[in-house]
């Protein structure tokens, strides 16, 4: 029972760390871009890509690669306006790569977690 627990908060601390990593790297990564064009970021984004990086880690978490198919899909197709210059566009589309790749490395993480301790309880 104590694998157990130890196994799940392992996969909540990779959860919890994609969460912070990607939203380090778009928060300064991207911000360092802004600057040269001195908008500020809404708030909003933050919010999508909080719930974008959620999904992918549970679709990736369960195998579920047609549902992060479709999330990176949707981004593409309902990305920025286009009333927009092509710095944002650019600026858009690397950060929507960035966070869906970190998202992906740590569910991968977690899930390889979960099966090593599924073969350790098994065993």
């Amino acid at each position: 029972m104590a694998s157990l627990i130890y196994g799940m908060s392992r996969v909540v601390m990779c959860f919890l760390l994609s969460i912070l990593v990607s939203t380090i790297f778009i928060r300064v990564g991207l911000s360092r871009m802004a600057e040269i064009k001195h908008k500020p970021f809404p708030t909003t984004g933050f919010w999508i890509g909080f719930f974008e990086t959620i999904l992918v880690f549970a679709f990736v978490l369960e195998r579920e690669m047609t549902g992060l198919a479709i999330i990176v899909a949707a981004k593409q197709f309902l990305g920025p306006r286009t009333d927009t210059t092509e710095q944002d566009r650019i600026r858009y589309r690397l950060g929507s790569l960035m966070s869906v790749a970190i998202a992906v490395v740590f569910a991968l993480i977690a899930r390889a977690w979960v099966s090593h301790l599924l073969w350790v309880l098994m065993a």
